[in-house]
């Protein structure tokens, strides 16, 4: 119901909550839903953003909510993956967020988040991870249709369709305690792998490390569903040219 007491927000109020909202807080929830501290739907529940805003971090700015809207749905053909789309409100300009996207896997506890900025000639398509903010170098047609900003997000993320030929397939991560590992571990925050991931500790685990003959670490083994190995990577390993490699194999 229409409030005629109720102050309208100005322009420059929400422009910067949005800014406060799509570069610090929601890539900071992200990361509590990631470190599994927080479940799926914080990341869609708007009332629950409102009051960690108010009692927890007690930030003095005045958001737009009733023109912020978010909603939430599964990946097609993949109910592992989520999409929570968030549509910021207006002013929707120079270099202002238009939209995010949550891209998150229920299987492995763990999001990206993608956004729609204004541009010069259309709408930038970039990423959050934390405090870094990284240009993919797409820029999109302005348009309230976010269809061509999903499917952009899902090509950039890597997302692997069904394909028999990856069924029962899987990752062992061998692992110790140790500053390489959390090194590791970051590198995989960033781009996480396209097929499940078995975590296995050395230090506790003289089975398998023997089976595979694991002598340092971090190591990863493609395996199929009778434990044979199909392909190893050793040492320090980017994501993305992990999936790059297993995207050859599986479709060989």
């Amino acid at each position: 119901m229409w409030n005629p007491f109720k102050k309208k927000i100005s322009p420059e109020e929400a422009y910067k909550s949005n800014f406060f909202l799509a570069f610090d807080f929601i890539p900071m929830v992200i990361g509590l839903y990631n470190d599994r501290k927080i479940e799926e739907n914080a990341l869609s529940d708007i009332d629950k953003w409102k009051g960690f805003l108010q009692k927890k971090l007690k930030i003095d700015m005045k958001f737009d909510w009733d023109n912020t809207h978010i909603s939430t749905t599964d990946v097609n053909n993949n109910p592992d993956l989520f999409i929570t789309l968030i549509r910021f409100s207006e002013p929707h300009v120079m270099a202002a967020p238009k939209a995010g996207i949550i891209l998150g896997s229920r299987n492995k506890h763990h999001a990206r988040f993608f956004t729609l900025e204004c541009s010069l000639g259309g709408n930038m398509v970039c990423e959050c991870v934390g405090k870094n903010h990284s240009n993919h170098g797409i820029t999109l047609q302005d348009s309230d249709d976010l269809t061509s900003f999903l499917t952009t997000v899902l090509k950039i993320a890597n997302v692997m369709p069904n394909n028999n030929n990856s069924n029962g397939l899987k990752i062992l991560y061998f692992y110790m305690k140790s500053k390489m590992t959390e090194n590791q571990d970051a590198l995989l925050e960033e781009t996480p792998l396209i097929l499940p991931v078995e975590k296995v500790n050395l230090d506790q685990d003289e089975v398998l490390q023997v089976k595979y003959n694991i002598r340092v670490w971090p190591v990863f083994v493609l395996v199929d569903n009778n434990g044979k190995e199909i392909h190893r990577w050793q040492g320090l390993s980017k994501g993305d040219k992990i999936n790059s490699d297993l995207r050859t194999l599986i479709n060989k």
